[in-house]
């Protein structure tokens, strides 16, 4: 073989093995983030969990689970500052769980009763949130 076809050779496996080195990295760094979101909405912690997948969801903007389970962490977030009597913040937490959530999809349906529901002074609500938050799981 001449010495310019071996230079030709070394350079593609540089560049196709620095290319696979690249998407190693970032299936592992989407992952990592992933996962964090996952153990960190398992523990409670929803704020984290939030972080996490909106770092995951960068990486990998298309993929459905994320996207799917950043808006149920979402909707408890939601749910959990419901109950702590912050209602200014749920509204904003649903706001967000809206914005992610695609405008064909059911669930926006019952994320906007939920705001509904939300924006009425607690002692004026027709229906109980617990009914509206069943409606979205069924989803």
């Amino acid at each position: 073989m001449k010495p310019k076809s071996w230079i030709l050779a070394g350079m593609l496996f540089l560049l196709s093995s620095s290319v696979w080195a690249g998407y190693v990295l970032s299936r592992r760094a989407f992952l990592h983030d992933f996962n964090g979101g996952v153990h960190a909405y398992l523990a409670g912690r929803f704020q984290d969990a939030e972080g996490s997948l909106l770092k995951a969801l960068e990486r990998r903007p298309r993929n459905e689970q994320v996207k799917q389970l950043l808006t149920k962490v979402l909707i408890e977030q939601s749910f959990a500052q419901y109950h702590q009597k912050d209602f200014a913040g749920a509204l904003g937490t649903l706001s967000r769980a809206s914005r992610i959530t695609p405008a064909n999809d059911p669930a926006q349906e019952a994320l906007a009763a939920l705001r509904e529901q939300l924006s009425a002074l607690p002692d004026k609500r027709p229906v109980k949130i617990e009914q509206v938050l069943e409606g979205l799981y069924q989803n």
